[in-house]
């Protein structure tokens, strides 16, 4: 999953932030066989065109047509949306409506259609059966940030809202942070300054 391209609130994408030379540097990863590569769109601080395109049937329709030739454009297998986050009832009901609207144009495009969401975060049922796969954000909580309990946890909470087993997937990162001042640390970081074992 390629991180990102951003929706802008009249529809259309903005791909400034993954550029020409981004995809000459994943080539040689494309060639590998049975590789899926889907583009995310959204995430942390990229989500603002979200909320207007889904409240708006002609926004929904064009979004869904640029996705779509998007992934055809670069040979996409395709999107992971990141809306971080639908804060409201009625922007949480907006993203299912177009989850429902987007799944059976992508299903005709052979593309896949997955969702990055926080454990915390709820949909209406309607949301989780029109994803193809839910892709679980474990981590960046208090204390120790990612941990096998949470991971635990976050996957019971996804169950119980109705996410079938089959579509979860389970993100972990590959940084930690410190549990008091929460500063990252990259996993090379953290290899060569504590040594942990395998």
């Amino acid at each position: 999953i390629l991180f990102s391209i951003e929706l802008k609130s009249d529809g259309s994408l903005d791909e400034s932030r993954w550029t020409e030379r981004h995809w000459q540097a994943i080539a040689p990863l494309r060639e590998a066989k049975h590789l899926r590569t889907l583009i995310c769109v959204g995430g942390w601080e990229r989500s603002a065109g979200f909320a207007d395109i889904c409240q708006s049937p002609s926004l929904r329709l064009k979004a869904a047509a640029e996705l779509v030739r998007y992934c055809q454009k670069y040979k996409l297998s395709g999107v992971n949306l990141d809306w971080e986050h639908p804060s409201t009832p009625a922007e949480q009901q907006a993203f299912a409506t177009w989850l429902g609207e987007l799944h059976p144009i992508f299903d005709r495009n052979a593309l896949d259609l997955s969702i990055a969401v926080a454990a915390s975060q709820k949909l209406p049922p309607a949301a989780w059966a029109a994803a193809h796969r839910v892709m679980l954000m474990s981590y960046d909580d208090a204390g120790k940030h990612s941990s096998f309990a949470a991971s635990q946890k976050h996957l019971a909470l996804m169950l119980e809202q109705g996410v079938k087993p089959s579509q979860l997937v389970l993100c972990v990162p590959f940084y930690g942070r410190h549990e008091d001042t929460r500063d990252p640390l990259t996993y090379a970081d953290i290899v060569q300054k504590f040594s942990p074992r395998p």
